[in-house]
């Protein structure tokens, strides 16, 4: 009997986590799986004909807010050229309407409830020795007309699951690594799904580093712990760290979702000395608005966020990720406002402006109605208004997400927006005004070269800054921070004289420049290095501002080193060589 499990991605880059999790269990068991992987972009057809030709006897599917639409769709085709093939499902979007779902679908034959290693174990084995589907626990199952539900098992101890890289690291080449080291969160989010799983569980120490180890040994560019709040269990994320500074190889990068809030001085101390760009930390503050935080059941401490947040920063060697939720309970217009501008003040490298989503199964779409939380019914379930903030306003803010996502998480615009923001109020209203002007003139109607996006930026800022001269000079600097560019923008003068060009001429001429500012250049000639390196020339010492925010007309001469480049924002070493 063959089974087969899939998982449609959102991206090509992702993993199912989920079917390899199962995969592992029931091959530790003695049966046999194959899966599936494919992406929300395949074509429909070619999911269903690569399935057909997998000819499989049972065939389940992961399901998620992001694919739920086309695993129905699929799983009304495939029925239709397989129909002997028994269809069923699991993941969190089938888990809490399991009947309705059976119901509606006279494909699926089953839904897997929460867990699905032991189930579809049992599962697998139920059906191929044709015995009776009601012994297996924790799943809804359609018998003739009927609908029935078997009590949910006891969650599984994690260290019986087995590791779903073991010698399989090739096969996910090309792909982000997941890694889970507990399941399960002690907070009760309300708008969360791993509030539902109340119990954490951990696995153990020594299976954890025997499986960090296999990472680090084979130099995997990036893991990302799905460790719902790594952090829960202070003295445990400490061990993980410290293992992993112990034996770091030089090259991996290792993702957590974490709570800033709670971690120690002990931790800060661990983390202040790891290699740049060794760890990267996820952090949930979603709103600083006290009311809204204990309606959705959030314990934050913004002040404790903000001094360890500030703590880490300083050491400049872990990228910081903050998110944010738009369409909270009680949370207006103002209120999200001052929640934008109280984390942008912490100028994390990536600041996730979000919107709720009110998703089955969670306390948030209990009481919906009672705090005139109006959403989406097709997946993803995304607010559309509130009876504190108005689609208007929502729509306001995707404006501001918009020009978020482009203009400060690219870190490609870190001086000339730094400078604009200087002409706003607050942040807030610097991104805000941009969102208007970006909407007016239709920018979110195509999509944009990166030249294109300077331009726009110099086109707007200079409507109503003090010195368009030195916006240029600053948006110069940022092109050429992280590029050596082909073409520059009309509007962008050079100030480029016979002199100063024979100045970068022997600039690159003398090997003690080469060997002090460019060594990995070293094997290049003169030429070589020029095209590969770039010295631009500026009318005001943009270091000075970038460095301490100071305006300064001094002509400055400024060397980009591309191979050498900041581990957190990729940009360029910069030297000023006058």
């Amino acid at each position: 009997m063959k089974t087969l499990l899939v998982a449609i991605n959102s991206k090509f880059i992702h993993s199912g986590m989920g079917v390899h999790c199962i995969k592992a269990y029931v091959e530790d068991h003695g049966e046999s799986v194959e899966i599936g992987e494919y992406t929300i972009n395949n074509n429909e057809d070619m999911i269903v004909q690569d399935i057909y030709k997998r000819k499989p006897d049972l065939l389940g599917f992961s399901c998620y807010i992001w694919n739920i639409d086309i695993v129905m769709k699929v799983v009304k085709n495939i029925n239709k050229v397989l129909p002997d093939t028994k269809i069923f499902l699991g993941g969190p979007e089938v888990s809490f309407d399991g009947e309705k779902i059976l119901s509606d679908n006279p494909e699926v034959s089953v839904i897997v409830l929460g867990e699905g290693e032991e189930k579809v174990l049992k599962l697998i084995r139920s059906w191929k020795q044709k015995e009776d589907i009601a012994e297996v626990e924790g799943v809804i199952y359609r018998e003739g007309d009927c609908i029935s539900c078997n009590a949910p098992t006891s969650y599984m101890d994690l260290d019986s699951l087995g590791f779903i890289y073991e010698d399989k690291l090739d096969d996910f080449e090309n792909k982000i690594i997941y890694y889970e080291s507990s399941r399960g969160c002690p907070y009760r989010c309300s708008y969360c799904l791993s509030s539902v799983d109340k119990k954490i569980r951990y696995r153990s120490l020594e299976k954890v580093f025997n499986e960090l180890k296999i990472f680090l040994d084979n130099k995997i560019k990036q893991v990302k712990f799905v460790d719902r709040t790594f952090n829960c269990d202070g003295e445990r994320a400490k061990n993980i760290w410290r293992y992993l500074k112990e034996n770091d190889n030089g090259v991996t990068n290792f993702h957590f979702e974490i709570s800033a809030d709670i971690l120690d001085e002990e931790a800060i101390n661990i983390l202040k000395d790891v290699r740049t760009g060794y760890f990267q930390f996820e952090i949930g503050v979603q709103t600083t608005n006290t009311e809204t935080l204990s309606i959705i059941n959030r314990k934050m401490d913004f002040k404790k966020i903000s001094k360890n947040v500030g703590m880490i920063k300083a050491n400049e060697n872990i990228h910081l990720h903050l998110d944010l939720i738009a369409g909270l309970p009680k949370e207006g217009y103002e209120s999200f406002k001052k929640s934008f501008n109280d984390v942008y003040s912490l100028k994390p490298e990536e600041l996730q402006l979000g919107f709720l989503k009110v998703l089955k199964g969670t306390e948030m779409r209990d009481v919906a109605k009672e705090y005139g939380l109006i959403y989406k019914e097709e997946p993803p379930y995304e607010i559309l208004y509130t009876e504190h903030m108005n689609f208007d306003e929502i729509l306001r803010l995707k404006m501001v997400e918009e020009v978020l996502e482009i203009y400060y998480n690219t870190t490609r615009f870190v001086n000339s927006v730094k400078y604009l923001e200087g002409f706003s109020s607050t942040p807030f209203e610097f991104y805000e005004t941009l969102a208007e002007y970006w909407e007016v003139k239709e920018y979110n109607k195509y999509n944009h070269s990166e030249m294109e996006l300077y331009t726009i930026l110099y086109e707007f800022g200079c409507r109503g800054v003090d010195n368009c001269e030195l916006l240029m000079e600053l948006l110069k600097l940022d092109m050429y921070t992280h590029e050596k560019l082909k073409k520059c923008p009309e509007w962008l003068t050079t100030s480029l004289t016979e002199s100063k060009k024979e100045t970068i001429y022997e600039f690159y001429k003398n090997q003690q420049n080469i060997e002090r500012y460019l060594s990995k250049y070293i094997s290049y000639d003169s030429k070589q290095i020029s095209r590969m390196a770039h010295i631009e020339c500026f009318e005001y010492d943009v270091l000075a501002y970038e460095e301490k925010g100071e305006i300064q007309r001094k002509e400055i001469m400024i060397l980009f080193n591309y191979k050498d480049r900041d581990k957190l924002t990729q940009q360029a070493k910069k030297y000023n060589i006058v």
